[in-house]
């Protein structure tokens, strides 16, 4: 229960009966729809009171922790690399607030990107193993459960015990498995088994309401943080969201013709490991490789100062589905399979366009446009047989030097 302050109280008057009795809620429940982030801010205020008592790192999704701990041995090297970050944090402006977002940039790393955080490294990390006995195990590292039981406490903060995980190098967090020796993040096996169970439940009905596609959605959603593929097979359930939203309540429509085909690729992946490296600062190679689609006339494409040509065909455009921003992903495509063979696994490359569309659509895996999106799903393919990574970047047309060949 979350205590209301005495001004929210006019927002939370209760009709008890028809003899005009009226009570006033003054607290909220944990989960009520109405007040969505009520407990995130006592959580929050729960993190910084942990983290100024010296225990962490720590972190947080809603009122799921991550503790880490760091070895005794360690936790002055800990502690210099916090000072590190606390400076580039302050050199860098403090907190920002970014499409709802409260967080912490640092520097900005080789992809264009700037680090984020959600502390500002105010607090040094302390050691607690002296405050009570303890295992030999839990004597090398800086804190135990029961150091955090002693704050926790005191400020009347429950836990839910059996959800406890020990602490661990594979430890579950966001519905994720963090291999952190390893560094790779994974999708746990049972997780992959329920969704897949979804998907074909799914299958099974031939009209769904906007809860049932609502509900699937966020399943395949979730997955899509480590598979980061499935982004550009979940369009389809947009647009059917989109249609239901405006609908009746209770309206039931039949998938999109597409759709199907994407719920086979999406049972394809849950039958088979889930993972990727957890991510983190890379190097990017430039290959000076810029592509570019000049008015539906044709592609031109550079790479490392070599050029190619191709001429867009007669009725290109189908029944007018295709139009520019398909040509100028065609062109991406033609550019990603060169490198593709030039390529070494696990390296990170720097592409060139002009389009945002197409660049900034490649920042989220996936366009809203079918025919372009059909383009990624290829793309994605292609760096998932090959294991290498593509950043687009955007270059004005008068500095693009696939503009001439095009």
């Amino acid at each position: 229960m979350i205590p209301l302050h005495p001004d929210q109280w006019p927002g939370t008057v209760v009709h008890l009966s028809d003899k005009d009795e009226f009570a006033i809620d003054t607290c909220v429940m944990f989960g009520l729809s109405s007040v969505p982030g009520t407990f995130g801010r006592v959580a929050d205020a729960g993190v910084e009171i942990f983290r100024a008592k010296g225990l962490g790192p720590l972190t947080k999704w809603v009122d799921d922790h991550l503790w880490i701990r760091i070895l005794r041995k360690w936790l002055a090297k800990a502690n210099d690399t916090r000072k590190r970050l606390k400076q580039r944090v302050k050199d860098a402006g403090g907190v920002r607030h970014v499409k709802g977002r409260l967080l912490y940039v640092g520097d900005s790393l080789p992809d264009g990107h700037a680090e984020e955080f959600d502390d500002d490294f105010t607090f040094p990390l302390t050691d607690h193993s002296f405050a009570s006995p303890r295992s030999h195990e839990d004597a090398l590292y800086t804190y135990n459960f029961d150091d955090i039981d002693a704050i926790s406490q005191c400020l009347g903060y429950m836990w839910e015990l059996p959800k406890d995980i020990a602490f661990c190098f594979t430890p579950i967090y966001f519905g994720f498995e963090w291999n952190l020796p390893d560094m790779v993040v994974a999708v746990p096996l049972t997780k992959r088994e329920k969704y897949l169970n979804s998907v074909e439940e799914w299958e099974a009905q031939s009209s769904h309401d906007y809860e049932e596609t609502s509900s699937l959605y966020g399943k395949l959603l979730h997955v899509s943080f480590v598979l980061t593929a499935g982004r550009a097979y979940l369009i389809e359930f947009e647009k059917l969201m989109g249609t239901l939203s405006k609908a009746s309540p209770f309206s039931r429509h039949r998938p999109p013709k597409n759709l199907p085909n994407d719920l086979t690729w999406w049972k394809e992946h849950l039958k088979s490991p889930i993972s990727r490296p957890i991510p983190g600062p890379a190097e990017l190679v430039d290959l000076h490789a810029y592509s570019n689609t000049s008015g539906g006339i044709g592609i031109g494409i550079c790479v490392c100062g070599f050029w190619r040509a191709y001429r867009l065909l007669p009725g290109w455009q189908g029944n007018n589905e295709r139009d520019i921003g398909w040509a100028e992903a065609a062109a991406f495509w033609l550019l990603v399979l060169i490198i593709a063979e030039r390529g070494k696994p696990g390296h990170h490359y720097k592409i060139y366009g002009d389009n945002e569309g197409v660049v900034e659509g490649w920042w989220n895996g996936r366009s809203k446009n079918r025919p372009t999106n059909s383009i990624f799903k290829r793309i994605h393919c292609i760096v998932e047989e090959y294991q290498f990574y593509i950043h687009t970047r955007y270059v004005p047309s008068a500095q693009n030097p696939a503009d001439a060949p095009s």
